[in-house]
């Protein structure tokens, strides 16, 4: 792969997260937010994460600090049960706090997700 490809898709990735970070905003911080624009928000960065590994691969710097990787692709797994919350407050179940930490599928992916953060932390300080 040339140099200009690597520059062209650093930067496409670059250009991609922070329309998708804009996007987030505009969506997360309106006021009188319903529970379903939330999720969509949430839906919208998550795999916008995603790309700022794509920069960093691509720019050469992953080596330099490879724990972004695990911190962003653990939020990966987040993405099916946002896109499964989304699609039920938009049929128009009631979501609450309570009903989502019903789910077991919930404690297993931040259980992951919390592996992943001692992971980071053990290849920081040692």
């Amino acid at each position: 792969m040339s140099m200009f490809n690597h520059v062209f898709y650093t930067y496409v990735n670059l250009f991609t997260f922070i329309n998708l970070l804009i996007l987030f905003s505009i969506l997360f911080f309106r006021k009188n937010n319903s529970i379903s624009t939330i999720l969509l928000a949430f839906i919208m960065i998550d795999p916008g994460l995603n790309f700022i590994n794509n920069t960093l691969i691509n720019s050469g710097l992953m080596h330099k600090i490879p724990e972004v990787l695990f911190l962003f692709q653990g939020t990966a797994m987040f993405y099916g049960s946002l896109i499964y919350y989304f699609t039920l407050s938009m049929l128009g179940e009631k979501l609450s706090i309570k009903s989502i930490l019903k789910n077991p599928l919930n404690y297993f992916i931040l259980f992951i997700l919390l592996l992943d953060y001692i992971f980071i932390l053990i290849s920081i300080f040692l």
